[in-house]
């Protein structure tokens, strides 16, 4: 009984003995790995001479254990340009879920008699950014099939579901024109799909014949928009110098300078000016289209609650929404969610009400937004400030979600053939040691680059990380140095 005990003990202690000669210099080695990326990577960053003059903040994480792996200034206070696009997708999942929709309603008042509705037509918009022309098309098909083919009252857009305020507070107006400046409203229209919402696409191909203008055609095919066109086709021997402005606080296009014969077409998405109004035209041509004979006013006002529901368009859900809001890093999409959080949580489709429910959804993952500046949640504000580790804490605490797989292939893939999956990181990271491996959200403002995801390999072991550059005019530089600083973890990985 004794010597039975005896050697039990014995072999115990043998087990302790061997345990403790394995993982004790495993840990060592892990140590001396973790030493050896702090030590490339200080040599990378401190002695780059394109940071010396700018800022920069990089944050290292392990995927499985969140334990910080590298710092860099991680706790400082900087510009994350579209990397803010994390923090409002995050918080809507967790605040509207991935099945959220938004939704477009068509409601009528008065009588339908035979083929006559006595009464108005409303378009309620409830901020679906994503409304195609060809649903709007749809919704008037509604109406005839219904065998309605003439209309005594008005068509009246509603946008009342999100505030009048259409831009951002920190934004420029030099941004106004183009298609990440688009105005935002509850009721607006993108001209096809993935592209942003109050927008419209000026298509500049050259003449057949040489000193004539160009041809101009827009998507959609509408006339709310006026291009003046002074361009001119030129031989193949002159270079294209064209240039598409719009004049602000209205919808007229000047196209000037030159398009070389040989060029194929030249493509721009330039905002609209007033979307709701932009909405309610094309209904009003898809009337005509439709032989719809309309006796009344078009113009814009609130939906009257005793108006009835004629039918409803509803967008995807925000789990495919996500897609171009984090892939092509959609503006628009971006601020018309962060309103809809406000709207949902407090009654109010506002930037302030929004922005507070987004901190408000953040605080469930521990994340103290006291200590960060949110201005908008598109990351199109210069104001906007964040600290690396803030980001890299986030992207691990969420992984025990149910819909984290979902948020995280919803991430721009390096060097990926396909422009839906690989998005703004489809031409970055394209060797074949990195294509596939990044998983990450970009950022670029004047003198701001970011990039935020995860980095995976062949083994187990992920990390997360974060990196934002602010102050480095050069975003070809920017973004080179993003690159290296990845290159050297994935080696340190492998």
């Amino acid at each position: 009984m004794v010597q039975s005990l005896y050697l039990k003990s014995m072999c115990l202690l043998l087990s302790i003995i061997l345990l403790y000669l394995i993982f004790i210099p495993y840990s060592e080695a892990a140590a001396l790995d973790t030493l050896a990326l702090k030590e490339d990577l200080d040599e990378l960053i401190i002695h780059h001479s394109d940071i010396n003059h700018g800022k920069i903040g990089v944050s290292v994480r392990s995927f499985q254990t969140g334990e910080l792996l590298y710092e860099q200034n991680v706790n400082q206070l900087l510009t994350p340009a579209s990397n803010m696009k994390i923090l409002t997708s995050i918080a809507a999942l967790e605040l509207l879920g991935p099945n959220y929709h938004f939704t477009t309603e068509l409601l009528i008042d008065g009588n339908t008699r035979w083929q006559l509705l006595k009464g108005n037509v409303y378009i309620k918009g409830k901020g679906d950014a994503t409304l195609l022309p060809t649903d709007i098309e749809k919704l008037v098909s509604e109406l005839k099939q219904q065998g309605i083919k003439y209309i005594f009252g008005d068509i009246v857009a509603d946008d009342s579901w999100f505030d009048s305020i259409r831009h951002p507070i920190d934004m420029p107006w030099s941004d106004e024109m183009y298609g990440y400046g688009a105005p935002i409203s509850a009721l607006t229209v993108a001209p096809k799909k993935n592209v942003e919402g109050g927008t419209i696409i000026i298509e500049i191909m050259p003449n057949e014949q040489i000193g004539q203008p160009a041809v101009i055609k827009t998507v959609p095919d509408t006339e709310y928009v006026e291009v003046i066109n002074e361009s001119i086709t030129v031989t193949d021997s002159e270079r294209n110098n064209i240039s598409i402005k719009k004049k602000h606080g209205t919808n007229q296009i000047y196209i000037n300078g030159h398009i070389n014969q040989t060029e194929k077409k030249i493509e721009k998405l330039m905002s609209v000016w007033e979307p709701t109004n932009y909405v309610l035209h094309l209904f009003s041509e898809y009337l005509k289209k439709e032989e719809i004979r309309h006796l009344g006013n078009v113009t814009l006002g609130d939906t009257p609650k005793e108006a009835k529901l004629f039918t409803v368009h509803h967008s995807s859900p925000l789990s495919e929404l996500l897609f171009p809001f984090m892939k092509y890093s959609d503006n628009v999409l971006g601020e018309s969610i962060t309103k809809e959080m406000g709207k949902f949580k407090y009654g109010d489709g506002s930037w302030e009400c929004g922005l507070r429910a987004l901190q408000e959804a953040l605080a469930h993952y521990d994340m103290k937004t006291e200590n960060t500046i949110i201005r908008d949640g598109s990351g199109i504000s210069h104001v906007n400030a964040i600290s690396t580790n803030d980001i890299t804490k986030l992207l691990y605490e969420i992984k025990k979600e149910h819909w984290f797989p979902l948020f995280k292939s919803s991430l721009p893939i390096s060097g990926h053939d396909s422009k839906y999956l690989g998005g703004t990181l489809k031409d970055r990271f394209t060797n074949s040691r990195m294509k596939g491996k990044v998983k990450a959200k970009t950022g670029t403002l004047t003198s701001v680059s970011s990039l935020s995801g995860y980095l995976e390999t062949k083994g187990e072991e992920s990390i997360i990380f974060s990196i934002i550059t602010n102050d480095i005019t050069n975003s070809k530089k920017a973004k080179m140095i993003e690159e290296e600083i990845t290159m050297v973890i994935a080696d340190y990985l492998n």
